[in-house]
Formats: C-alpha cells, sequence, structure tokens
C-alpha cells in the first residue's frame, strides 16, 4: 500500500540533487533538469496569477501545507509575505534548512495541522492533495 509520509520521507533520505533550488524531489524526481524547471516555472507563473486575483496583500501570514525542501516558502518570503511551512517529514523540512529557508518549520500532516483556526490569512497546498489517501481528503 502507497504511504505518503514513507514515499517522501524515503525520497529525502536518498536525496542527492544538485538543484540549488531544491524543486527537483518535489516534481519528477527521475526526470531531466529541463522538464522540472519547465513545470516550476508554470507554477510560480500561475500562484503569482492567483495571488493577484485573491488580492493577498504583502505581509500577510502565509501557511504553505507540505512545503517539502522549503521553495514555496522561499518565494513567499520574496513577494513580501510572512509564511510557515509544515510537511509531514522530518527529511524534507532538513533539506529546507539547507537550503536556506528562514522562517517557522513544522511537522505535521495535511488533514490534522497543528495551528489553531484563523492564525492564517492565506493557505497553498501545491501537488500536495493528490498524496493523502482520498479517504482522508
Amino acid at each position: 500500500m502507497y504511504s505518503p509520509k514513507d514515499y517522501w520521507t524515503s525520497l529525502a533520505e536518498g536525496f542527492e540533487s544538485v538543484d540549488v533550488s531544491g524543486f527537483a524531489p518535489v516534481l519528477h524526481p527521475p526526470a531531466p533538469p529541463w522538464f522540472n524547471q519547465v513545470v516550476d516555472d508554470l507554477q510560480f507563473c500561475a500562484i503569482q496569477r492567483a495571488l493577484a486575483i485573491a488580492a493577498i496583500s504583502p505581509g500577510a501570514r502565509f501557511l504553505d501545507v507540505g512545503c517539502g525542501t522549503g521553495r514555496w516558502v522561499r518565494r513567499y518570503t520574496e513577494l513580501g509575505f510572512s509564511p510557515v511551512g509544515v510537511d509531514a517529514t522530518f527529511g524534507m523540512l532538513r533539506i529546507a534548512r539547507t537550503r536556506r529557508t528562514n522562517v517557522p518549520l513544522a511537522v505535521g500532516l495535511a488533514q490534522s495541522l497543528p495551528f489553531s483556526n484563523s492564525v492564517f490569512d492565506c493557505l497553498s497546498d501545491i501537488t500536495v492533495v493528490q498524496h493523502i489517501p482520498y479517504d482522508l481528503q
């Protein structure tokens, strides 16, 4: 049976990417770097458009669920938000720290977040839901 937590833990333990952005293991681990870069660029354009449509103000408290290697929390910081990352695995958070992710990070599951209601102004969970067992979505 597929266990998302086990999969991401094993991916973090075997992480050997030379990708300084840290997105390769999150997107498609065996794919060539150019493919991951194209997917990343498309996702970033989509996120910027969504943030503009939603009119999320700079300084907003932003929760990134399934933050993995920290690429989105680093970008949210660059865009002027105050992000916090949460991930199910210590290994991915350890990689995030090596990638100079200097925001609060916490271990937790998307279906039972370790935060009170209304703490954040915005939430993202980019490419996370498909890794949660259907009955828990």
